[in-house]
């Protein structure tokens, strides 16, 4: 009869551990039409027996399962497909083959249907129920030592180290027959959850370390994860096989709604912090690299160059403004000894005196003699003098003039000529004949 789809959530790892060459552990998880189901196998019987015994075993219960007829019971099923691999496993086995004689393998079934699951097992696989934070062992194992605890001839606790702990009373595949335990239905509640797994793990890990790990806040896919880890360290002398089966609403769904409730909620204070965080990176890079540019020498020579250049430049401009200072200097003591023969004027021919420059005067050449040391140099203005116009009417003896009457004021930027000197006071001149106020030639 078909069955609805169970809520499950499943995770598996498998390891050859650090002593056996291979790994003949084998497992297997898919839906049927009874539901859902999952086996674990572990081979033995040689390096090729081993992993061959526990393929035909998954192979035959998963097909012999999902081959059954709809309106069958599911326990006769599941003991069918036992037998008929069992069935499988013996004749291959005693083929004579001698790298595969006597092969065997254990299996512990786990069948989930709707809200009931059964399990099924033959050897020392093992299967558990963790429930409410409790876990419970639902197979006990085809043992000669589980058969000596179960008669008081030896404790639990010695089980695992004693001599014939690998000996098995029942296996697939080592007799014509076999004979599995089914349990009952077992109703299911939210939050359960199955382990499946070889004698890897359950004869070197105790159950209280086995429950610790399922009691951890850890996810459905970490748990496999850790039991093999625990196995391992515990010397990891066999295959370590685990499968972990949560029945209920999956973690996902809701992990993926709480996540989706923080983003609308927590959306704009998020950008706001990567935006901030995004800043503090631009500072932080921007101040590595003014850190970086001021010790790098290459920028510190760089910098002391481009100080050197700018300094030199500054000199250049200061030397070519002195220059031309000194350029007008020269051209205003030029200007000063040109001949004292101005167009327009021609001064008595007389014997060459100092020229004396009033005080006036030397002021006013002082100041445009600093002007001129700042100011580009002009070419100097020579003032052209108007012509004499002679009149008819007698010239009465010049008189002295005062120099500094005729001083003129400069303006700031012109050369200043060198002061004229002294006229010599001139003779009266002589009328000539027939002049007014002379007398008149005789005679033309």
């Amino acid at each position: 009869m078909k069955q609805p789809k169970a809520r499950l959530e499943v995770s598996a790892r498998s390891e050859t551990g650090y002593v056996r060459n291979e790994n003949q552990d084998r497992m297997s998880g898919t839906v049927v039409p009874a539901g859902n189901l999952y086996i674990v196998a572990d081979g033995m019987g040689g390096h090729k027996g081993g992993a061959l015994a526990a393929e035909l075993t998954i192979e035959r219960l998963r097909m012999h399962i999902g081959e059954a007829p709809a309106d069958a019971p599911v326990e006769d099923s599941i003991r069918n497909a036992f037998a008929k691999a069992n069935e499988a496993v013996y004749k291959k086995g005693h083929s004579g083959d001698k790298t595969i004689e006597d092969m065997g393998s254990t299996a512990v079934l786990l069948l989930v249907s709707g809200e009931v699951a059964r399990v099924a097992h033959v050897g020392d696989s093992r299967a558990y129920l963790f429930r409410n934070g409790l876990l419970s062992q639902l197979t006990t194992d085809h043992t000669r030592v589980q058969r000596m605890v179960e008669a008081g001839m030896l404790r639990a606790e010695e089980a695992a180290d004693h001599p014939d702990s690998n000996i098995l009373e029942r296996a697939i595949g080592n007799r014509p027959e076999v004979d599995v335990d089914i349990s009952g239905e077992l109703p299911l509640e939210v939050g359960d959850a199955f382990l499946l797994c070889s004698d890897g793990l359950s004869s070197y890990v105790p159950g209280p370390e086995i429950e610790a790990v399922l009691k951890s806040s850890a996810a459905v896919q970490e748990i496999p994860q850790f039991l093999v880890k625990l196995a391992l360290e515990k010397g990891g002398k066999d295959n370590i096989t685990v499968q972990y089966i949560r029945y209920g609403e999956r973690i996902e769904k809701r992990s993926n709604n709480r996540k989706t409730k923080v983003n609308k909620v927590d959306g704009p204070i998020l950008f706001s912090a990567l935006f901030v965080f995004a800043g503090l990176l631009s500072v932080i890079a921007y101040l590595g690299y003014l850190h970086w540019k001021g010790n790098n020498p290459v920028n510190t020579t760089k910098m002391k160059s481009a100080a050197g250049t700018a300094k030199q430049m500054k000199d250049a401009a200061l030397s070519r403004t002195t220059s031309a200072a000194q350029r007008n200097y020269t051209t205003n003591r030029s200007v000063k000894a040109l001949p004292e023969t101005v167009i327009g004027v021609k001064k008595h021919p007389g014997p060459r005196k100092p020229a004396s420059v009033p005080v006036g005067q030397r002021r006013v050449q002082a100041r445009t003699h600093s002007i001129t040391a700042e100011t580009p140099a002009k070419p100097p203005v020579i003032v052209k003098q108007p012509e004499t116009v002679k009149s008819a009417v007698p010239v009465k003896p010049a008189e002295t003039m005062n120099p500094a009457d005729n001083a003129k004021p400069v303006e700031a930027g012109k050369p200043v000529e060198a002061a004229k000197p002294a006229e010599p006071a001139k003779q009266p001149v002589q009328t000539p004949p027939g002049s007014p106020g002379g007398s008149t030639p005789q005679g033309n």
